[in-house]
């Protein structure tokens, strides 16, 4: 009788391990990303960098490599001017950027994607040029590059000349420029719109996404520097440095860095 309990007692504490393993095996999961184009993308994946849904903070949910918010001026930077995003908040770009410092030592494969909101009408007439950067990564001198030169860059450029915008995603390498790939949104993106971009590349090709939808890409040039110390959001280098044309004047939600190229 004894025995049959001890082996009843067994079979139940058993059970209860398992159950205790398998809650702590699901409580561990990483959460699901719905904003990516990588397929069934989780916090929790070991090629994501950075994620920052900007509901209320600009700390990041997963951040690897010591990925810390920070104004131009180096200040820390959680507190941002909010509103409503595509998912939850978003944050607002209209008169500084934001600047993730980070130690990732390899930008010569990789993904950044982001929703994006402008609060202008790209099909506007300008009586000048206007850049609105989303983003661009900063090489560090110590690395071959400058402070003023970015080596990957993705902006909405207004011409006055040709009466037009478009979204370009650009890269620089041993001091070469390279503007391409690019998409007219002249008329397919209005003012207050949510549009998701994401830009990819590798040792050989830039890609360029806009609305699941690959629109664009082109051959990488020369290889990227592969260092970066600042990953730089919503605008150049701040206002104070080139002037409110170069700001992104509009959102962002849900900025996702991947240490993967998206191809397809």
């Amino acid at each position: 009788m004894e025995s049959k309990s001890c082996i009843r007692f067994g079979k139940v504490a058993g059970l209860f391990l398992l159950t205790l393993a398998l809650f702590a095996v699901v409580c561990q999961a990483g959460e699901p990303i719905k904003s990516s184009y990588f397929t069934g993308a989780t916090t929790d994946d070991p090629d994501l960098l950075l994620y920052v849904p900007f509901d209320g903070t600009t700390k990041a949910t997963v951040a690897k490599g010591n990925m810390i918010p920070k104004k131009f001026n180096g200040q820390v930077a959680l507190e941002a001017k909010f509103a409503e995003g595509r998912f939850g908040q978003s944050a607002v770009f209209e008169e500084d950027t934001l600047c993730y410092t980070h130690n990732q030592p390899n930008w010569i494969q990789g993904t950044i994607e982001m929703w994006v909101k402008l609060n202008f009408d790209p099909a506007e007439k300008v009586e000048k040029d206007r850049y609105h950067y989303l983003l661009n990564v900063k090489t560090p001198a110590a690395a071959g590059g400058s402070e003023e030169d970015p080596i990957i860059y993705c902006y909405v450029q207004q011409s006055a000349q040709w009466k037009s915008a478009q979204i370009s995603f650009a890269t620089r390498a041993k001091g070469n420029w390279n503007h391409s790939p690019s998409k007219d949104i002249t008329n397919a993106w209005k003012k207050d719109e949510w549009h998701h971009v994401a830009i990819s590349w590798d040792n050989d090709r830039k890609y360029l996404f806009v609305d699941d939808q690959k629109t664009g890409e082109a051959s990488a040039g020369n290889p990227l520097i592969p260092s970066g110390d600042k990953l730089i959001i919503g605008g150049h280098s701040g206002r104070g440095y080139w002037g409110q044309e170069m700001m992104l004047n509009g959102c962002l939600d849900e900025l996702l860095v991947w240490k993967k190229a998206l191809k397809q």
